[in-house]
């Protein structure tokens, strides 16, 4: 009786390593562009120096922002202090945004949003309209304290076009009332991309 129980428990080990040694499409997509991923994070988290740190480790979990199926990547540093989103609609690799320890990232259904500090009297927000796992609109508000005139004052494009800040404003709203910290449970070492 023992015998088969212990054949048993090793079966059930081995199905068990082998589901999580199968990587699905989106994570054979994402492992197939591995080195790009982590030279976009490191070009563009604005304090992550992954290239000082070669210990650094990395977990991923993947979400589907749109609801379309294809599900975008999200990475993080093991101390969860910097983060990166991407997608690849129509099999290009893209990187949606970054975050860092100061910074903030929330969805409302298919946007997502970052947020945080830019600096002395300085704040940002960015909005991510994700449709078809890529990004279809991007909306960024730069508000700075102007000391002369004790006043902020806003900065705002819409998919790179400069923006009334009132505008801006009329197209957030209905995604503020909703946003949400991004919620992942299933976070894997990123490094399980690699050997694939």
């Amino acid at each position: 009786m023992k015998r088969l129980v212990l054949i048993f428990v090793a079966i059930l080990a081995v199905a068990y390593l082998n589901a999580q040694s199968t990587l699905n499409a989106d994570e054979q997509f994402y492992s197939q562009h591995y080195d790009e991923i982590l030279t976009l994070f490191n070009e563009e988290c604005p304090v992550l120096e992954y290239s000082d740190d070669k210990n650094m480790k990395f977990e991923y979990g993947l979400i589907d922002l749109d609801g379309d199926g294809i599900k975008e990547l999200w990475i993080k540093d093991s101390a969860g202090e910097n983060g990166a989103f991407f997608c690849h609609g129509n099999d290009k690799l893209e990187i949606i945004a970054t975050t860092w320890f100061k910074s903030f990232a929330s969805v409302s259904g298919n946007v997502l949003c970052t947020s945080g500090p830019a600096g002395t009297g300085a704040f940002f927000s960015a909005y991510y309209v994700i449709e078809n796992s890529s990004i279809a609109h991007h909306a960024f508000d730069m508000q700075m304290y102007n000391l002369e005139t004790d006043k902020m004052t806003h900065e705002c494009e819409y998919d790179g076009k400069e923006v009334t800040w009132k505008w801006f404003k009329k197209f957030k709203a209905p995604f503020d009332k909703k946003l949400v910290a991004p919620e992942h449970n299933d976070w894997l070492p990123f490094d399980r991309l690699k050997n694939n």
